[in-house]
């Protein structure tokens, strides 16, 4: 609410918003002693309603133009109360409801110890309780303790409800390998623009730690590198004789396929099948397969050039019996 000067005499010079019909503005302090409690009526000249500019000056020298442009009335007319959320200055229920959400919006202060909660609601609650009061019971309540009563139901309030708990991250522990095993770890990296992939795995126990890469082309999916890389291990693993076996994976569909925990993709299914073949032939025995959770197969991960260059010098180099039997010599 604003005012719209008429004689001035029911609007305080400090603490008024008089200056203004659009938004709520009235002057800023400190202001003297003397001059705490004077209304706009003492800013005229003696015996009429037109401002006196020396007063102005000696008062409030930085608003002087912009009070000499509110006109009072001439006649003597009281002072009006102005609604300033609207052109005519009458209140409707739609500018009313803007103000409601804007004041809902805000934040309270940190002195009111409430720092989530908005506080105009338990205002306009206790406005409304006294109303009801000095209406039904005439008994007036001050604006003080007005407020304070809002902050008060406001906190117990606040106080009231439950406090959430910050979810904390589940912990998964990992567990023991079975003794006398090899651990299997495959990855891929994929290219989605050129269908090109590199794999690379590594074979490990407690005294043989080997390392292995490949490169690929015309590879259809991310999906489908992983269970190349993956089956290109346990290959190499039959070919170094080894019967104990713990896969690792970092894509938790392969795994589950692997596992035989449920059905996989249809790109993967001839690799699933021949995994399958060659883990659970006589005297082999895969004891765990299990997401590894090192990383992730990305399109554009790695630097597939390199690796297919590198993996080009070592084909042309050896042939695959000369490799077989370095593996063997490392084991």
């Amino acid at each position: 609410m604003g005012w719209v000067v008429g004689d001035g005499t029911s609007i305080k010079i400090w603490y008024s918003p008089w200056l203004s019909l659009t938004e709520k503005e009235g002057p800023m302090g400190p202001a003297r002693e003397a001059d705490m409690n004077l209304t706009v009526s003492d800013l005229f000249l003696q015996g009429s309603n037109e401002w006196d500019e020396e007063k102005l000056q000696n008062m409030l020298p930085h608003l002087k133009e912009k009070i000499k442009a509110i006109k009072p009335s001439l006649s003597g007319a009281p002072d009006k109360r102005a609604w300033l959320g609207t052109t005519t200055g009458e209140y409707t229920n739609k500018s009313g409801y803007k103000v409601w959400l804007t004041l809902c919006g805000k934040k309270c202060l940190p002195p009111t110890g409430l720092a989530a909660e908005p506080l105009a609601p338990w205002i306009m609650w206790q406005l409304w309780i006294s109303r009801n009061s000095l209406c039904f019971l005439d008994k007036h309540i001050t604006e003080e303790e007005t407020i304070i009563r809002a902050l008060k139901m406001a906190k117990e309030w606040t106080d009231a409800q439950e406090k959430k708990a910050t979810p904390q991250q589940k912990k998964y522990l990992r567990e023991p390998f079975p003794q006398n095993c090899y651990v299997l770890r495959g990855d891929a990296a994929w290219r989605a623009s050129s269908q090109q992939a590199g794999f690379g795995w590594t074979i490990k126990r407690q005294d043989v730690d080997v390392a292995s890469f490949s490169t690929g082309s015309s590879v259809g999916s991310a999906l489908t590198a992983e269970a190349v890389a993956m089956r290109q291990a346990i290959q190499e693993a039959r070919i170094l004789g080894h019967k104990r076996l713990v896969c690792e994976a970092d894509s938790l569909q392969l795994v589950k396929a692997l596992s035989g925990g449920e059905g996989c993709a249809p790109e993967v299914k001839v690799d699933i099948a021949e995994m399958h073949r060659r883990c659970y032939e006589p005297e082999t025995e895969v004891l765990r397969t299990r997401d590894g959770g090192g990383g992730r197969c990305g399109s554009e991960q790695g630097d597939l050039r390199r690796g297919h260059e590198e993996a080009e010098a070592r084909r042309r180099g050896s042939t695959q019996r000369s490799k077989t039997a370095e593996l063997r010599r490392l084991v």
